[in-house]
């Protein structure tokens, strides 16, 4: 598999550097900034409206938001988060848990499925807020999805790839329903 690596936005490592030594004295509270942390590739950060769903081909109608800078190296991985904010960009945070460890796996679990293709392909993170899906977006001549937060609990469900968007969302929203409230089923 070959990837191919969109450019990130100027100066856009340089404000993560800048935001993460600020907060490294916070190292007891955040494991992927213990060790020796270095960010790797930024992964350019799609999002999907409600409405682009409903759309013959949704895809097309993903608008960039951010930048996601993979935290390794660190106790635990992490996402240092670039967002697109009054025509520049600003450090927005850092994801830690499920997110960025379902990331990594993801990653590996497409090289092994994708490994032998010949096709280039565009690594991004592909979001629908009101649906609570994030994936892993391998963007080219034929798309290919993996559910980074699939399952319940979030993040439970076997890796599995994906050329097609709407049983990815088909599912999560099955979940959610299934899912009893917090704190009990209720009166």
């Amino acid at each position: 598999m070959t990837l191919r690596v969109e450019a990130e936005p100027d100066g856009g490592r340089a404000i993560v550097h800048a935001a993460l030594g600020r907060r490294a004295y916070r190292s007891d509270h955040l494991q992927s900034l213990q060790g020796a942390p270095q960010t790797a590739a930024a992964l350019p950060l799609y999002v999907l409206s409600e409405e682009a769903l409903s759309s013959e081909h949704p895809v097309a109608l993903a608008r960039r938001a951010g930048w996601r800078y993979p935290i390794v190296g660190g106790a635990e991985p992490g996402l240092a988060l670039l967002s697109h904010r009054d025509g520049g960009h600003v450090y927005a945070g850092i994801i830690h848990g499920v997110l960025p460890r379902r990331l990594l796996e993801a990653s590996a679990f497409a090289e092994d499925a994708l490994g032998e293709s010949q096709e280039p392909f565009a690594a991004r993170l592909l979001e629908v807020p009101t649906r609570l899906l994030s994936c892993l977006w391998l963007a080219g001549p034929e798309d290919h999805f993996i559910s980074l937060l699939g399952g319940s609990p979030p993040g439970t469900a076997p890796l599995k790839l994906s050329d097609d968007l709407r049983p990815l969302l088909g599912a999560i929203k099955r979940a959610r329903v299934r899912r009893p409230p917090e704190g009990g089923p209720g009166i």
